[in-house]
Protein backbone atom coordinates (compact mmCIF):
# COMPACT_ATOMS: atom_id res chain seq x y z
CA UNK A 1 0.00 0.00 0.00
CA UNK A 2 3.34 2.31 0.16
CA UNK A 3 2.40 3.54 -3.51
CA UNK A 4 -1.00 4.92 -2.54
CA UNK A 5 0.72 7.03 0.77
CA UNK A 6 3.32 8.22 -1.66
CA UNK A 7 0.81 9.58 -4.10
CA UNK A 8 -1.21 10.95 -0.76
CA UNK A 9 2.10 12.67 0.60
CA UNK A 10 3.17 13.92 -2.51
CA UNK A 11 -0.27 15.80 -3.13
CA UNK A 12 -0.31 16.75 0.56
CA UNK A 13 3.11 18.40 0.31
CA UNK A 14 1.81 20.64 -2.72
CA UNK A 15 -1.29 21.38 -0.70
CA UNK A 16 0.47 22.79 2.11
CA UNK A 17 2.85 24.72 -0.17
CA UNK A 18 0.82 25.86 -2.81
CA UNK A 19 -0.41 29.86 -2.36
CA UNK A 20 -3.98 30.06 -3.43
CA UNK A 21 -4.23 31.97 -6.81
CA UNK A 22 -5.67 35.57 -4.93
CA UNK A 23 -2.92 35.46 -2.58
CA UNK A 24 0.17 35.45 -5.64
CA UNK A 25 2.24 38.26 -5.92
CA UNK A 26 1.43 41.75 -7.91
CA UNK A 27 4.44 42.19 -10.17
CA UNK A 28 3.35 40.59 -13.45
CA UNK A 29 6.56 38.86 -14.53
CA UNK A 30 6.97 37.00 -11.08
CA UNK A 31 2.99 35.66 -11.60
CA UNK A 32 3.97 34.54 -15.03
CA UNK A 33 7.08 32.57 -14.08
CA UNK A 34 5.19 31.38 -10.75
CA UNK A 35 2.30 30.33 -12.76
CA UNK A 36 4.37 28.74 -15.40
CA UNK A 37 6.08 26.47 -12.59
CA UNK A 38 2.80 25.56 -11.13
CA UNK A 39 1.86 24.63 -15.04
CA UNK A 40 4.84 21.94 -15.18
CA UNK A 41 4.42 20.52 -11.66
CA UNK A 42 0.62 19.95 -11.69
CA UNK A 43 1.03 18.31 -15.36
CA UNK A 44 4.08 16.34 -13.71
CA UNK A 45 1.75 15.37 -11.22
CA UNK A 46 -1.29 14.58 -14.27
CA UNK A 47 0.91 12.33 -16.12
CA UNK A 48 2.30 10.82 -12.36
CA UNK A 49 -1.20 9.94 -11.35
CA UNK A 50 -2.12 8.61 -15.34
CA UNK A 51 0.85 6.61 -15.14
CA UNK A 52 0.00 5.22 -11.69
CA UNK A 53 -3.89 4.81 -13.07
CA UNK A 54 -2.56 2.97 -16.21
CA UNK A 55 0.12 1.04 -15.52
CA UNK A 56 -1.56 -1.07 -12.68
CA UNK A 57 -1.65 -4.70 -13.01
CA UNK A 58 -4.21 -7.25 -11.23
CA UNK A 59 -5.28 -4.30 -9.36
CA UNK A 60 -8.81 -3.32 -8.47
CA UNK A 61 -12.32 -5.41 -7.56
CA UNK A 62 -12.66 -5.85 -11.44
CA UNK A 63 -9.49 -6.55 -12.90
CA UNK A 64 -10.56 -10.29 -13.78
CA UNK A 65 -13.68 -9.55 -14.79
CA UNK A 66 -11.95 -6.89 -17.80
CA UNK A 67 -9.07 -8.99 -18.47
CA UNK A 68 -11.55 -11.66 -19.22
CA UNK A 69 -13.97 -9.91 -21.55
CA UNK A 70 -11.08 -8.88 -23.49
CA UNK A 71 -9.91 -12.74 -23.99
CA UNK A 72 -13.20 -12.95 -25.09
CA UNK A 73 -13.00 -10.19 -28.10
CA UNK A 74 -9.24 -10.97 -28.89
CA UNK A 75 -8.97 -12.40 -32.83
CA UNK A 76 -12.92 -11.92 -33.18
CA UNK A 77 -14.22 -9.00 -35.55
CA UNK A 78 -15.50 -5.72 -34.56
CA UNK A 79 -18.98 -6.65 -35.14
CA UNK A 80 -18.79 -10.14 -33.53
CA UNK A 81 -16.95 -7.82 -30.81
CA UNK A 82 -19.89 -5.24 -30.25
CA UNK A 83 -22.45 -7.77 -30.38
CA UNK A 84 -21.30 -10.07 -27.93
CA UNK A 85 -19.56 -8.28 -25.50
CA UNK A 86 -20.85 -7.41 -21.95
CA UNK A 87 -19.42 -3.69 -22.29
CA UNK A 88 -20.82 -0.49 -23.82
CA UNK A 89 -19.18 0.18 -27.51
CA UNK A 90 -17.05 2.41 -26.60
CA UNK A 91 -14.96 0.27 -24.06
CA UNK A 92 -15.27 -2.38 -26.08
CA UNK A 93 -14.25 -0.75 -29.62
CA UNK A 94 -11.20 0.41 -27.43
CA UNK A 95 -10.40 -3.05 -26.62
CA UNK A 96 -10.63 -4.50 -30.13
CA UNK A 97 -8.82 -2.09 -30.89
CA UNK A 98 -5.60 -2.27 -29.31
CA UNK A 99 -6.10 -6.26 -29.29
CA UNK A 100 -5.89 -5.80 -33.01
CA UNK A 101 -3.17 -3.50 -33.00
CA UNK A 102 -0.84 -6.26 -31.43
CA UNK A 103 -0.78 -4.98 -27.65
CA UNK A 104 -1.83 -5.91 -24.78
CA UNK A 105 -4.62 -4.83 -21.82
CA UNK A 106 -2.35 -2.95 -20.11
CA UNK A 107 -3.00 0.01 -23.38
CA UNK A 108 -6.44 -0.37 -22.73
CA UNK A 109 -6.14 1.08 -19.04
CA UNK A 110 -3.63 3.70 -20.00
CA UNK A 111 -5.94 4.81 -22.25
CA UNK A 112 -9.03 5.24 -20.01
CA UNK A 113 -7.11 6.58 -16.86
CA UNK A 114 -6.36 9.90 -19.63
CA UNK A 115 -9.98 11.10 -19.88
CA UNK A 116 -10.56 10.69 -16.36
CA UNK A 117 -7.13 11.56 -14.95
CA UNK A 118 -8.12 15.26 -17.46
CA UNK A 119 -11.21 15.71 -16.33
CA UNK A 120 -10.19 15.30 -12.52
CA UNK A 121 -7.50 17.80 -13.00
CA UNK A 122 -9.57 20.55 -14.85
CA UNK A 123 -12.03 20.32 -11.86
CA UNK A 124 -9.06 20.66 -9.79
CA UNK A 125 -8.03 23.55 -11.38
CA UNK A 126 -10.86 25.33 -10.57
CA UNK A 127 -10.36 24.95 -7.20
CA UNK A 128 -8.69 27.61 -5.34
CA UNK A 129 -5.84 25.10 -4.20
CA UNK A 130 -5.85 22.31 -6.92
CA UNK A 131 -3.89 20.29 -5.18
CA UNK A 132 -5.69 20.17 -1.49
CA UNK A 133 -8.61 19.50 -4.59
CA UNK A 134 -6.58 16.31 -5.59
CA UNK A 135 -5.58 15.24 -2.16
CA UNK A 136 -9.49 14.97 -1.55
CA UNK A 137 -9.75 12.92 -4.53
CA UNK A 138 -7.03 10.09 -4.02
CA UNK A 139 -9.26 7.82 -1.21
CA UNK A 140 -12.50 7.57 -3.09
CA UNK A 141 -11.91 8.59 -6.93
CA UNK A 142 -8.33 7.35 -7.54
CA UNK A 143 -7.69 4.62 -6.28
CA UNK A 144 -11.17 3.60 -5.65
CA UNK A 145 -12.74 4.89 -8.47
CA UNK A 146 -9.98 5.30 -11.22
CA UNK A 147 -8.52 2.17 -10.60
CA UNK A 148 -11.45 -0.46 -9.86
CA UNK A 149 -14.56 0.59 -12.36
CA UNK A 150 -12.40 1.13 -15.39
CA UNK A 151 -15.06 2.07 -17.43
CA UNK A 152 -17.00 4.38 -14.81
CA UNK A 153 -14.17 6.22 -14.15
CA UNK A 154 -14.19 7.13 -17.91
CA UNK A 155 -17.43 7.92 -18.43
CA UNK A 156 -17.07 10.22 -15.42
CA UNK A 157 -13.72 12.04 -16.41
CA UNK A 158 -15.64 12.69 -20.15
CA UNK A 159 -18.55 13.76 -17.67
CA UNK A 160 -16.34 16.41 -15.65
CA UNK A 161 -14.58 17.51 -18.92
CA UNK A 162 -18.27 18.32 -20.53
CA UNK A 163 -19.15 20.22 -16.72
CA UNK A 164 -16.45 22.10 -16.86
CA UNK A 165 -16.64 23.33 -20.19
CA UNK A 166 -20.48 24.91 -19.03
CA UNK A 167 -18.78 26.57 -15.98
CA UNK A 168 -15.96 28.48 -18.66
CA UNK A 169 -19.18 29.45 -20.52
CA UNK A 170 -19.20 27.02 -23.65
CA UNK A 171 -22.44 25.89 -25.50
CA UNK A 172 -24.31 23.31 -24.10
CA UNK A 173 -23.91 21.28 -27.13
CA UNK A 174 -20.26 20.62 -26.20
CA UNK A 175 -21.55 19.03 -22.92
CA UNK A 176 -23.75 16.73 -24.95
CA UNK A 177 -20.60 15.67 -26.63
CA UNK A 178 -18.37 15.10 -23.57
CA UNK A 179 -21.14 13.10 -21.85
CA UNK A 180 -22.38 10.88 -25.07
CA UNK A 181 -18.35 10.00 -25.25
CA UNK A 182 -18.30 8.90 -21.87
CA UNK A 183 -21.50 7.19 -22.14
CA UNK A 184 -20.19 4.77 -24.67
CA UNK A 185 -18.18 3.31 -22.10
CA UNK A 186 -20.80 3.17 -19.15
CA UNK A 187 -24.37 4.36 -20.52
CA UNK A 188 -25.45 5.63 -17.02
CA UNK A 189 -23.34 8.62 -17.78
CA UNK A 190 -26.65 9.83 -19.45
CA UNK A 191 -28.46 9.90 -16.56
CA UNK A 192 -26.71 13.87 -15.98
CA UNK A 193 -27.95 14.62 -19.31
CA UNK A 194 -31.29 15.56 -18.52
CA UNK A 195 -30.24 16.25 -15.08
CA UNK A 196 -28.18 19.43 -16.03
CA UNK A 197 -30.84 20.20 -18.91
CA UNK A 198 -32.76 20.75 -15.98
CA UNK A 199 -30.40 22.14 -13.55
CA UNK A 200 -29.57 24.97 -16.76
CA UNK A 201 -32.59 25.61 -18.45
CA UNK A 202 -35.24 25.73 -15.72
CA UNK A 203 -38.72 25.85 -16.90
CA UNK A 204 -37.78 26.16 -20.95
CA UNK A 205 -38.55 24.63 -23.72
CA UNK A 206 -35.18 23.04 -24.38
CA UNK A 207 -35.16 21.12 -21.16
CA UNK A 208 -38.32 19.94 -22.23
CA UNK A 209 -36.76 19.10 -25.36
CA UNK A 210 -33.75 17.35 -24.45
CA UNK A 211 -35.74 15.15 -22.00
CA UNK A 212 -38.52 13.85 -24.40
CA UNK A 213 -35.24 13.35 -27.41
CA UNK A 214 -33.14 11.63 -24.44
CA UNK A 215 -36.08 9.41 -23.55
CA UNK A 216 -36.80 8.39 -26.69
CA UNK A 217 -33.40 7.43 -27.69
CA UNK A 218 -33.00 5.37 -24.62
CA UNK A 219 -36.22 3.67 -24.95
CA UNK A 220 -35.44 2.63 -28.21
CA UNK A 221 -31.55 2.22 -28.75
CA UNK A 222 -30.37 1.89 -24.64
CA UNK A 223 -32.37 0.43 -22.40
CA UNK A 224 -33.17 -2.86 -24.33
CA UNK A 225 -29.53 -3.82 -24.01
CA UNK A 226 -28.75 -2.12 -20.77
CA UNK A 227 -31.23 -3.39 -19.05
CA UNK A 228 -29.76 -7.22 -20.18
CA UNK A 229 -26.95 -5.97 -19.36
CA UNK A 230 -27.54 -4.33 -15.84
CA UNK A 231 -30.13 -6.31 -14.27
CA UNK A 232 -28.48 -9.62 -13.55
CA UNK A 233 -25.63 -7.26 -11.27
CA UNK A 234 -27.63 -4.35 -10.51
CA UNK A 235 -31.43 -5.56 -10.40
CA UNK A 236 -32.18 -9.38 -9.91
CA UNK A 237 -29.62 -9.98 -7.16
CA UNK A 238 -30.27 -8.35 -3.86
CA UNK A 239 -26.36 -6.65 -3.73
CA UNK A 240 -24.90 -4.56 -1.13
CA UNK A 241 -22.34 -2.51 -2.21
CA UNK A 242 -19.59 -3.20 0.26
CA UNK A 243 -18.54 0.40 1.65
CA UNK A 244 -21.55 2.82 -0.30
CA UNK A 245 -22.97 4.44 3.18
CA UNK A 246 -19.25 5.38 3.44
CA UNK A 247 -18.58 6.64 0.46
CA UNK A 248 -22.68 8.48 -0.29
CA UNK A 249 -22.27 9.56 3.81
CA UNK A 250 -19.10 11.83 3.03
CA UNK A 251 -20.86 13.38 -0.28
CA UNK A 252 -23.91 13.79 2.10
CA UNK A 253 -22.17 15.75 4.27
CA UNK A 254 -20.57 18.22 1.78
CA UNK A 255 -24.20 18.65 -0.04
CA UNK A 256 -25.31 19.57 3.36
CA UNK A 257 -22.63 21.80 3.70
CA UNK A 258 -22.68 23.65 -0.14
CA UNK A 259 -26.54 23.79 0.42
CA UNK A 260 -25.97 25.89 3.62
CA UNK A 261 -23.08 27.99 2.80
CA UNK A 262 -23.96 28.11 -1.15
CA UNK A 263 -22.96 31.93 -1.06
CA UNK A 264 -19.23 31.03 0.65
CA UNK A 265 -19.00 28.34 -1.90
CA UNK A 266 -20.11 29.21 -5.17
CA UNK A 267 -20.15 32.44 -6.54
CA UNK A 268 -20.48 31.20 -10.50
CA UNK A 269 -24.21 31.15 -11.26
CA UNK A 270 -23.89 27.97 -13.36
CA UNK A 271 -21.98 26.42 -10.96
CA UNK A 272 -24.05 27.50 -8.22
CA UNK A 273 -26.55 25.24 -9.87
CA UNK A 274 -25.28 22.44 -10.96
CA UNK A 275 -23.39 21.90 -7.99
CA UNK A 276 -26.49 22.63 -5.57
CA UNK A 277 -28.08 19.77 -7.70
CA UNK A 278 -25.27 17.57 -6.62
CA UNK A 279 -25.86 18.30 -3.33
CA UNK A 280 -29.50 17.34 -3.73
CA UNK A 281 -28.64 13.99 -5.29
CA UNK A 282 -25.83 13.40 -2.39
CA UNK A 283 -28.51 13.37 0.23
CA UNK A 284 -31.46 11.76 -1.43
CA UNK A 285 -28.88 8.99 -2.57
CA UNK A 286 -28.06 8.53 1.06
CA UNK A 287 -31.67 8.63 1.87
CA UNK A 288 -32.48 5.79 -0.31
CA UNK A 289 -29.80 3.51 1.07
CA UNK A 290 -32.14 2.93 3.80
CA UNK A 291 -34.70 1.69 1.84
CA UNK A 292 -33.34 -0.21 -1.27
CA UNK A 293 -32.53 -3.37 -1.42
CA UNK A 294 -29.86 -3.04 -4.05
CA UNK A 295 -27.43 -0.44 -2.55
CA UNK A 296 -25.18 -1.46 -5.47
CA UNK A 297 -27.52 0.56 -7.85
CA UNK A 298 -26.94 3.53 -5.62
CA UNK A 299 -23.58 2.98 -5.23
CA UNK A 300 -22.81 2.89 -8.98
CA UNK A 301 -24.63 6.15 -9.56
CA UNK A 302 -23.13 7.85 -6.22
CA UNK A 303 -19.88 7.52 -8.06
CA UNK A 304 -20.46 10.27 -10.47
CA UNK A 305 -21.20 12.47 -7.15
CA UNK A 306 -17.85 12.03 -5.55
CA UNK A 307 -16.60 15.07 -7.70
CA UNK A 308 -18.84 17.32 -5.08
CA UNK A 309 -16.40 16.40 -2.10
CA UNK A 310 -13.61 17.75 -4.34
CA UNK A 311 -15.45 21.07 -4.82
CA UNK A 312 -16.71 21.65 -1.43
CA UNK A 313 -14.00 20.24 0.85
CA UNK A 314 -11.21 21.36 -1.73
CA UNK A 315 -13.03 24.90 -1.46
CA UNK A 316 -13.70 24.79 2.66
CA UNK A 317 -10.27 26.43 3.71
CA UNK A 318 -11.38 29.25 1.47
CA UNK A 319 -14.75 29.55 2.35
CA UNK A 320 -14.03 29.39 6.14
CA UNK A 321 -10.84 30.03 7.06
CA UNK A 322 -9.20 33.80 6.48
CA UNK A 323 -5.97 34.14 4.94
CA UNK A 324 -4.36 33.35 8.27
CA UNK A 325 -6.25 30.42 9.16
CA UNK A 326 -6.42 28.42 5.67
CA UNK A 327 -3.05 26.62 6.05
CA UNK A 328 -4.87 25.29 8.94
CA UNK A 329 -7.96 24.39 7.23
CA UNK A 330 -6.09 22.56 4.94
CA UNK A 331 -4.00 20.79 6.97
CA UNK A 332 -7.03 19.19 8.54
CA UNK A 333 -8.81 18.30 5.43
CA UNK A 334 -5.60 16.72 4.86
CA UNK A 335 -5.55 14.77 8.22
CA UNK A 336 -9.30 14.00 7.44
CA UNK A 337 -8.70 12.26 4.26
CA UNK A 338 -5.49 10.63 5.46
CA UNK A 339 -7.98 9.02 7.90
CA UNK A 340 -10.23 8.25 4.71
CA UNK A 341 -7.66 6.48 3.14
CA UNK A 342 -6.31 4.68 6.43
CA UNK A 343 -9.64 3.28 6.86
CA UNK A 344 -10.46 2.19 3.56
CA UNK A 345 -6.97 0.28 3.10
CA UNK A 346 -7.70 -1.07 6.68
CA UNK A 347 -11.27 -2.35 6.63
CA UNK A 348 -12.83 -2.40 3.36
CA UNK A 349 -13.60 -5.54 2.64
CA UNK A 350 -12.41 -5.41 -1.56
CA UNK A 351 -9.60 -3.24 -0.49
CA UNK A 352 -7.62 -6.68 -0.80
CA UNK A 353 -7.94 -6.77 -4.81
CA UNK A 354 -5.57 -3.33 -4.38
CA UNK A 355 -3.11 -4.49 -1.99
CA UNK A 356 -0.06 -4.94 -3.15
CA UNK A 357 -0.05 -2.14 -5.95
CA UNK A 358 1.72 -3.42 -9.09
CA UNK A 359 3.07 -2.14 -11.96
CA UNK A 360 3.54 -2.93 -15.70
CA UNK A 361 6.15 -4.11 -16.58
CA UNK A 362 7.22 -4.66 -12.46
CA UNK A 363 5.04 -7.44 -11.25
Amino acid sequence: MYPYWLLYSILAIGALFYTPRYQTAAVDSFDGRQKSQRDIILITITVLIVLMIGLRYDVGGDWRNYLENSDLIKGRSLQWSIANSPNEPGYTLLNWVVLATGFDFWLVNLICAIPFVVGLVILAKQQPNPYLALVVATPLLIIVVGMGYTRQATALGFLLIGIASLIDGKPFWKFLIWTGIGSSFHFSALFFVPLIALLLFRGKLLSVVLLILLAIFGYLFILPNAFERYSIGYIRTVYEAQGAIFRIALSALAGVIVLSFARRFLTNPIENRIWRGWASLSLLSFILLFFVNSTVIIDRLSVYLLPLQVVVFGRLPLAFGGRQSQLLWALVMIIVYAIVLLLWLTFANNARFWIPYQLYPIF
